[in-house]
């Protein structure tokens, strides 16, 4: 693979919750760098999913044009330096694993590409689907770009970032609810070979099942792989008889915790609930050879330490399931909140760090804790982080407030480790 070439800008749909497009998930968007707009002499005009009457206008606006010509020049474009920096430190970027889902090779790109970076024809072979904002559960870790119910205690418990609010009133994040989406969506999905798909919630959403039973209609569903983030409340066994007739389908299970702490962190979800949905999961496993599943857990201040216990419970529901991309088994994978930086579990003590680390000996995620923590110091992620122990416990206090609960008692041994420091 070319040290400067991947194939996701000529290939590639990537939604945002508000319809904001950009060349992918990980693609820089620092002053919206990243985003699909084109440019004019006084400035330049976004293009969003609300305001095209086309897809193809996305794909050939001017940012994504640019970058195409850029790769094809031999240059790193400024907008794909998360990939570049991973790949540097020895890292499997998403440039390395989307090239092996959706490989294309340089002479192939350009044949289909004109001279100013415009492709001759758009087809997606990759589709990446956040549908909206439309969520039940309002995690700790989230905002309201990501979940609406977020919207009514946002301003309360974030006073200090009123941006965000204002922001939001001036987005649509309904798009998804609009057939006229999904029809403009199917006229470029002829080739589709990758589907993701996310919210918010994305079961909230029924539209996308009727985008799904026209890929099957028309035979195309057999070629297709299908990647779910779900945060296991919403249990719809109808959709059985669609998901059946894909090449694949993988379901990354969004569960933070077990029990009560899990509940607390991602407020209105209930364990009883979520352990119904892992079953279901097992279930269409063993029934369905296309269908499997994983579990993703999003590392914070608050369950850090309860990793051990969070393998031990799952550690016999959840099979063994290799990387669509490579050989290795993965069990339980690990997203780490940054933002809001008092979440991001850097902010806890460094002998508390220590401690952590050393109850997760012999687990699956001791390396992935330890580096984040860099205990070594050398870690990827760097050791900087902007939050502090004040604020966590400032935050954690408003939410206890308003949702009724307590992070004493619920997480009793964390607390008596930290608690000096409130």
């Amino acid at each position: 693979m070319s040290d400067t070439f991947c194939p996701l800008p000529w290939n590639h749909l990537a939604t945002h919750p508000h319809g904001v497009c950009t060349l992918c998930c990980e693609s820089e968007q620092t002053d919206g760098m990243s985003q699909a707009y084109n440019d004019y002499g006084h400035g330049r005009q976004l293009i969003t999913l609300q305001n095209v009457d086309d897809f193809s206008k996305i794909t050939n606006s001017d940012s994504f044009s640019r970058v195409r010509k850029q790769m094809l020049n031999g240059e790193k474009p400024a907008e794909c330096r998360k990939c570049w920096d991973l790949e540097s430190v020895g890292v499997k970027s998403k440039r390395y694993y989307e090239s092996r889902r959706v490989p294309m090779d340089v002479e192939h790109a350009k044949s289909i590409t004109n001279e100013d970076g415009t492709l001759k024809e758009v087809e997606y072979e990759f589709v990446e689907l956040r549908l909206g904002n439309h969520c039940n559960v309002q995690c700790r870790t989230c905002n309201p770009y990501s979940s609406s119910r977020w919207n009514k205690e946002w301003d309360v418990i974030y006073p200090e970032r009123p941006a965000l609010p204002e922001m939001m009133a001036q987005q649509n994040f309904n798009w998804p609810l609009s057939q006229e989406f999904w029809d403009k969506l199917i006229t470029r999905c002829d080739k589709l070979k990758a589907l993701y798909i996310n919210g918010g919630e994305p079961f909230i959403v029924d539209k996308h099942m009727d985008f799904l039973s026209t890929l099957v209609e028309r035979g195309l569903s057999k070629n297709v792989e299908i990647v779910y983030s779900t945060n296991c409340t919403v249990i719809n066994k109808d959709y059985e008889d669609i998901w059946k007739n894909f090449k694949h389908i993988q379901f990354m299970l969004s569960i933070d915790d077990v029990g009560e702490r899990n509940e607390y962190i991602r407020t209105y979800t209930k364990w009883e609930k979520v352990l119904e949905f892992v079953n279901w999961m097992m279930s269409m496993s063993a029934r369905y050879k296309n269908i499997n599943y994983n579990i993703l857990q999003t590392v914070s201040t608050y369950n850090v330490y309860y990793i051990p216990e969070f393998y031990d419970f799952f550690k016999d529901k959840v099979p063994l399931i290799g990387h669509p991309m490579e050989d290795d088994s993965l069990h339980i994978g690990h997203n780490f909140v940054n933002d809001p930086e008092h979440f991001d579990c850097r902010v806890l003590p460094k002998e508390v760090q220590e401690i952590i680390v050393k109850r997760l000996e012999g687990y699956q995620g001791y390396n992935d804790i330890k580096n984040y923590f860099n205990v070594d110091g050398e870690s990827r992620w760097g050791g900087a982080v902007s939050g502090d122990m004040k604020t966590f416990f400032e935050k954690t206090r408003a939410m206890d407030e308003l949702r009724k609960q307590s992070f004493e008692e619920t997480f009793p041994e964390l607390y008596e480790l930290v608690k000096d420091y409130e």
